[in-house]
């Protein structure tokens, strides 16, 4: 449901993002962090819900379910919702200043899964495309992986 701006726009009245990264603890587990990331993929899509994603803490939450240790499908989800909020210049400041990007080219690192590199690789191409973040890029390597994927 969250597909349709009118069921985003219900969930953001309702408080539902906040929410969603409240069960984002790191006890809670991997099916619990696939259907809260499953949630704000949809949401991300949303400029205000990028918005309240980011202003609620959202971003090292998200961030931490990036690390190696996590499932490929977590992961992939994860990614797929940093290429959402990375299409606002904002949201991709915060992401690249809580180490985003650093995340996803560890991300971009993973042979064994393509999904996980192509939304790793989406999120890496929107970061690019603001201007203060290619620095960071290029000094971290972000340049190499991009073109060996």
């Amino acid at each position: 449901f969250a597909l349709e701006d009118k069921y985003r726009l219900v969930m953001r009245e309702r408080g539902c993002v906040q929410i969603l990264l409240g069960l984002l603890e790191p006890t809670a587990g991997d099916e619990t962090h696939v259907a809260v990331m499953g949630a704000l993929v949809n949401l991300a899509a949303d400029e205000n819900c990028k918005d309240e994603i980011c202003n609620f803490g959202g971003i090292p939450k998200i961030l931490r379910i990036l690390e190696p240790h996590t499932s490929l499908t977590l992961r992939s989800v994860t990614a797929m919702t940093l290429m959402n909020l990375t299409t606002r210049k904002s949201s991709a400041r915060t992401i690249a200043q809580a180490g985003g990007v650093t995340a996803l080219i560890r991300c971009l690192g993973e042979a064994s899964d393509d999904v996980l590199q192509e939304k790793a690789a989406g999120a890496m191409w929107n970061l690019s495309l603001v201007k203060d973040i290619q620095e960071v890029i290029c000094n971290n390597g972000g340049i190499d992986f991009l073109l060996n994927i």
